[in-house]
Formats: structure tokens, sequence, C-alpha cells
């Protein structure tokens, strides 16, 4: 039987990962790896061999392994779901879920993140160090960067505006546009090489970023300057980074990780408390909807739901019945959830369908 693209990763990491004492073997972090791979010495200009192969065409698109997803609103004013995932898949839905239809994918790795611009460009990126973008709401790609050589996988990828973003990575990968995505040039933010997870960026235009050994890195001039901050008591790794909707200004910053590990933030990161969850399970994703409360989601098919959106956090698990790891999750305009990872693409109602 062949195995899933999860456990494959996560033979990966256990061959190639250190042993820490008094560490546990870290889970699987859902795209996290092929980061189980040494640093390649950093080439010079677009490195495009070998020719990467177009992802194949799925027959059941909406159970391809899914690993980020955006919502966004068509030229007809519709609303339309992209997706991306496993061997460089890319997947829309104009019925909020309920079909998928697959776009035709320059690269068949891994893709585990998509943006957008303020004006509509799409830009999805993932294994190789690549990046791709559509203009055509992800009817077409291109690839504009792509680095296989490095061996260092996009984890992430931020548009700022029209013309600024960032894409992070493993060991410390950080790229930056300034043209809109057409092109990309490595910078060296911090002075570690951890592996960067996820961003978000603040009502004030503070960024945040988080990763591996309890790494959180922050801009206050919209990404010119980073700081690495030292606040929190905790060495794991953060998988995830959530900023409540900006209405919601007393509400603190969340990041998660490893083991039900949640640490909350009212003042941007200078101090750190842990926030008890009642679970062990390893939380990849997150999301906090407007006049909602926070919902965290990760490995067994968890979803960690907040009760007392305007209290002390209050949680309740729902755990799916495949018990697969998921990725995230989407709200959408109907009021249901969509949520993302090994089992492909599900729609839940707001509460989990619990």
């Amino acid at each position: 039987m062949t195995q899933s693209w999860f456990n494959r990763q996560l033979d990966r990491v256990v061959m190639a990962s250190p042993e820490i004492p008094g560490w546990p073997l870290r889970p699987l972090a859902i795209a996290l790896l092929a980061t189980a791979m040494p640093v390649a010495a950093l080439a010079e200009g677009p490195v495009l061999e070998p020719t990467p192969v177009p992802a194949l065409i799925a027959p059941l698109a909406d159970q391809v392994t899914a690993i980020d997803a955006l919502s966004i609103q068509n030229d007809a004013g519709a609303e339309l779901i992209v997706a991306v995932g496993d061997r460089g898949q890319i997947l829309r839905s104009n019925d909020l879920g309920e079909s998928w239809e697959q776009s035709v994918s320059p690269v068949s790795t891994l893709l585990s993140a998509i943006d957008r611009t303020p004006s509509g460009r799409l830009i999805a990126a993932g294994h190789d160090a690549v990046i791709l973008t559509s203009d055509d709401d992800g009817a077409s790609w291109q690839i504009v960067f792509r680095q296989p050589d490095w061996e260092q996988p996009i984890l992430d990828v931020h548009m700022l505006d029209d013309a600024q973003g960032f894409a992070i990575g493993a060991y410390g990968l950080f790229l930056e546009t300034k043209d809109g995505g057409e092109s990309w040039e490595q910078r060296f933010v911090f002075d570690g090489d951890s592996h960067l997870y996820d961003s978000v960026r603040l009502p004030d235009d503070t960024l945040m970023i988080v990763g591996e050994f309890g790494t959180i890195l922050r801009s206050r001039d919209v990404g010119e300057n980073w700081e690495e901050l030292e606040s929190t008591p905790y060495g794991g790794t953060f998988f995830g980074i959530l900023a409540p909707p900006a209405a919601a200004t007393d509400e603190p910053i969340l990041a998660f990780g490893l083991q039900g590990n949640v640490f909350a933030t009212n003042d941007q990161g200078d101090s750190w408390e842990r926030v008890p969850t009642g679970v062990s399970n390893g939380f990849y994703g997150g999301v906090w909807a407007e006049g909602q409360a926070p919902i965290l989601i990760g490995h067994g098919g968890m979803l960690l739901f907040d009760d007392q959106p305007t209290a002390d956090f209050n949680w309740r698990a729902v755990v799916r019945e495949a018990r697969k790891p998921l990725a995230g999750g989407l709200p959408l305009s109907d009021g249901t959830l969509l949520i993302y990872g090994e089992t492909g693409l599900t729609r839940l109602p707001a509460d989990g369908g619990s």
C-alpha cells in the first residue's frame, strides 16, 4: 500500500532529526517537510533544473491533500475558493466547496501556501522554493521563482500590498518581492536557521513571524527591519500565529504549536502567557473570523473551539471521525467552516458539527 504524503514526510523527519534529550519525537507538521534535509549552498540566480513536471489531474479533486486555501470575490462578484496542496495540485470552487475543479498547475511538488494582492493577483508557493502567480483567479499559473537546489521549501507567503510581500520557509528562508511577485530576492532577517512557518499582520501594520525552537520575529516598519523576540517561555515549534479580527482590539494574539501548546500576548509579543488547552495534539492552523471566537486546528483531526469569546478561553474539542491531520480552516460567507488536510476539503457547520 502506498504511504500517505503525511507518513512519507514523517518518515523523513524521523530518520534525519537528531534526538533532543528530554523531548519526545516531534509530531508531524503538515506542510513542513522535506525539511529534514541538509542545507544546500545557495546558488546565484534562478535555478530551473531539473525541469518541473506539471501536476496530474486528480479524478477526486476534493479528496486531494490540501494545505492552504483562501476565499476571494471573482469578477462576477461571487465567492471563489482557491486551495493548494500535495503534488502541485490547485483546486477551485465557486459553490462554497460543494464541488471542485482542478486548475492546470505547472509543478508537481507540494504547494504549502497561497495569498493574494489587494488587486487580485494570486501567489502560491511551496517545495523546491517554487513561487507561482495567477492573474485570472487561479485558472492558470506561471512559475516566477524556483530554486530546487536550495532544498528549502517555502511554508508561507504573505503579500502586504500590490507590490510588497515576503515568503518564508525552512532553515530561516526569507524571500522578498517589491514588484508584486514578479521577482524575488533573498534576505537574512535574523541570525538563526530555524524553520519559519507562519506570519500575521496586525491592524497597526506590525508583522510577526513564528517558527521552530520558539522563534518569534517582529517588524514594526512593514518588514524593513526585523527583531527576534526572547519573551516566550517555550523552546518548541510554533506552527502558527493567529491575530484577532480588527474590531476585537482587546483580544490577545495567539501562537500555537506542538503538544497542545498555545501562548497569548496582549502587547504584540513583549510578554507571553501559556493558555491551557487540556489537549496534547499539535496545532497546525487556526481561524478567527469577525464576530466569532478562535478555532485551532491540527493533529488527529482535532478542532479546538473557544466557547467564551469575551472571557477567558474555554476550549471545547471536536475530533473528526477520520482522525487525520488537518492543516487549517477557512470561514465561508454562509457561516460554514471549510477545513482541509490529509482527507481533502470538507465543509462543516461553524461549531464543528458537534
